[in-house]
């Protein structure tokens, strides 16, 4: 069972980029309001961003700190209650595939094909240069790495009041 939850765990993290790289995106499946959860590390707050939003986000934060995609989760029955969710873990982008992403979606903006070479949504590439840390720690990880694959599934190790595990918030 907890193989399980770990190819669904990595393939939900994987859903922003996954989103993103699909060919022949346009942006119009219905899809276009709907929010994720980042964090403002100047200001250690959440804030709603579109799902394609693309981090490191600079429009929020620093430069040093700029906004990063949370993985907000809360017990169930909580789930709405600001004070009861929790920051799983942070996510971010390397700015190789932070670049290549943007690429994707000026062309997608741009209703034009992108001409790029665009990775395997499951490779190496995409997983060594998603980043994930711990909301009180500073050190980010590799998701490909044994460090970050801990870091992206131990939240759903917590047990909640009715015994079980917690599950994700979306604003």
């Amino acid at each position: 069972m907890k193989g399980a939850w770990k190819i669904l765990l990595v393939l939900v993290l994987l859903g922003g980029a996954a989103f993103l790289l699909r060919p022949g995106h346009r942006g119009n499946d219905g899809e276009d309001n709907a929010k994720v959860w980042f964090y403002d590390q100047s200001t250690r707050t959440l804030y709603p961003a579109p799902r394609n939003a693309i981090p490191p986000d600079t429009t929020r934060g620093t430069t040093n700190a700029p906004g990063v995609r949370a993985v907000v989760v809360a017990f169930h029955g909580e789930e709405n209650n600001p004070k009861k969710r929790k920051i799983a873990y942070l996510e971010t982008y390397g700015p190789e595939l932070k670049n290549l992403l943007d690429r994707v979606q000026a062309a997608q903006r741009a209703k034009t094909p992108f001409e790029g070479k665009i990775p395997d949504r499951d490779g190496s590439f995409v997983r060594e240069n998603t980043l994930v840390r711990r909301i009180d720690e500073p050190q980010w990880s590799a998701s490909s790495t044994e460090e970050g694959r801990k870091i992206m599934i131990e939240w759903q190790e917590w047990v909640g009041p009715d015994g079980k595990p917690p599950v994700v918030c979306l604003p």
